[in-house]
């Protein structure tokens, strides 16, 4: 039922019916072919625009081929374009090739940001999302006041982001907050109005390697 390169249509329900689908079975891989795939929020910041699960894969055809992208003029809040769902524990999480565009030059005001991961503020370390791998995704557009990039925030074990790409956010590319054993590698952060990388709030165990911030 999704149909890209359509400003005028809202791809989010039915992208979002197959990362049920494939949750629901237990797991599987929502492949999203090349194309812009326009969508709006659900009008609550927590939900996000699209929210994976437990034992799922979302693979597009590469940076820039698939784009899942914010409508113009959501100036509403938005916590991630795609994201786990806020305060449930998910496991064993793939995100691979594709581009998650928040469209802050299409935005007024609010606050969106293209990607956001763990379970909620204030919760206790063992209350946490787990082995969570993003490869060759970019993300883009975030703004406002959590204008970032990506977000993995409170709690996150065992995260990976290798070859990923974060620009031109109002905020950080990447902020990685009250994390541990999050592994960077191969990334690039570039033409974001605060910090390239941001590790905040009792972050540890984290490794850096062959990333570059401009």
């Amino acid at each position: 039922g999704a149909r890209p390169n359509d400003p005028a249509f809202d791809n989010r329900p039915a992208i979002q019916a197959a990362l049920d689908a494939a949750f629901s079975k237990g797991g599987g891989t929502v492949d999203v072919p090349a194309g812009v795939y326009w969508m709006t929020g659900t009008g609550t910041a927590a939900h996000g625009c699209l929210r994976i699960r437990s034992n799922t894969t979302l693979r597009g055809a590469g940076m820039g081929l698939t784009v899942l992208k914010l409508v113009n003029a959501y100036n509403g809040e938005l916590t991630g374009v795609l994201r786990t769902p806020s305060a449930e524990q998910h496991k064993k999480i793939q995100i691979i090739d594709l581009t998650l565009d928040a469209n802050g030059p299409g935005q007024a005001s609010g606050t969106q940001m293209a990607f956001f991961c763990g379970t909620s503020p204030g919760d206790p370390p063992t209350t946490r999302c787990e082995d969570i791998r993003l490869v060759r995704v970019e993300a883009t557009g975030g703004k406002g006041s959590s204008g970032y990039g990506f977000d993995p925030h409170e709690n996150v074990l065992r995260l990976s982001f290798i070859n990923c790409l974060a620009h031109d956010n109002q905020l950080d590319g990447f902020v990685i907050d009250g994390c541990r054993e999050v592994v960077l590698d191969g990334c690039w952060s570039w033409s974001n109005a605060r910090h390239g990388y941001n590790f905040i709030t009792w972050s540890e165990n984290n490794v850096l390697t062959a990333s570059h911030a401009v």
